[in-house]
Order: structure tokens, then C-alpha cells, then sequence
């Protein structure tokens, strides 16, 4: 049984939530990933920035 009533606005909440978290954690490790692979700060932003870029097209 079900102690409180479904609400869509708070599960859509939720997930949106989730899925901004999930997606700061990629970004984190792929910062870190480009960082051992000898990029420094201004080619990761390049590199990144474009990557977002093209993943809008």
C-alpha cells in the first residue's frame, strides 16, 4: 500500500535531478580522463565545447 499520492511534477523533479547529477559525474571523469591523457585546461575546454556543440545538431 502506498503511504502518499503519485506526483508527476515530483517524480519528473526527481529524474531531472538524477540525470544532472549523472551527467556532472561523466563530465567530471572525462575532464579527469583528458587531463591523464596530457590535455592541458585550454584544449579540454576546446575540445569539450565543441563536443557540445555538435551533440545540439
Amino acid at each position: 500500500m502506498l503511504l502518499t499520492e503519485w506526483n508527476w511534477d515530483d517524480a519528473l523533479e526527481v529524474r531531472w535531478e538524477e540525470g544532472r547529477e549523472e551527467g556532472e559525474k561523466r563530465g567530471r571523469n572525462e575532464v579527469l580522463e583528458l587531463m591523464e591523457q596530457g590535455y592541458t585546461p585550454e584544449q579540454i575546454k576546446m575540445k569539450l565545447s565543441l563536443k557540445t556543440e555538435t551533440a545540439g545538431k
